[in-house]
Formats: structure tokens, C-alpha cells, sequence
């Protein structure tokens, strides 16, 4: 079984991405960015290691952190005031 991989980067122009941090977990690498953006101002993605596409992006500043709310089957959902762009 192959792992999914994500790389999470920030873009210094079209050409070059500077790389942050991976993580196998899509969700976690979706609030990373939103974390990122909050504290450093800029244009973030989440590529898939595999096959190089954009899977996730946001220009930041946000306004603020995602917020963890309990739902009613027990999972975590996260609430954020940013919006994802469409990669």
C-alpha cells in the first residue's frame, strides 16, 4: 500500500516554492497552512507528493484560527474564518 505524502510550501513567486514541512495527513496539512498564514502573511500550498498537483491552498492573512468544535458522532470539525482557494 502506497502512503500519501503532503508537502506543505509557501510561494516566493510562480518558479520557487519554498518548502516548510510534510505530513501524510491531508486535513492536518489544510489547518497547517491556515496556522501558517495567521503568523506569516503569504501565499501557502499542500502538494501531493506523489503527483505534484496543488491539492489545497490560502492566501493569508487570515482573521483568525480555526476553532475545534465537538459535533454529536464524537468527531472533531474545524471552523475557520479563512477561505481555501481553489488550487
Amino acid at each position: 500500500m502506497k502512503v500519501r505524502c503532503f508537502e506543505i510550501v509557501r510561494r516566493v513567486n510562480e518558479q520557487e516554492p519554498l518548502w516548510l514541512e510534510d505530513t501524510a495527513d491531508l486535513e492536518r496539512a489544510k489547518s497547517r497552512i491556515q496556522e501558517l498564514a495567521f503568523v506569516w502573511p503569504g501565499e501557502f500550498d499542500v502538494m501531493d507528493r506523489c503527483s505534484h498537483q496543488i491539492v489545497a491552498k490560502v492566501v493569508g492573512p487570515v482573521d483568525e484560527l480555526p476553532v475545534e468544535r465537538p459535533t454529536k458522532n464524537g468527531r472533531r470539525e474545524y471552523v475557520r474564518s479563512g477561505k481555501f482557494k481553489d488550487p
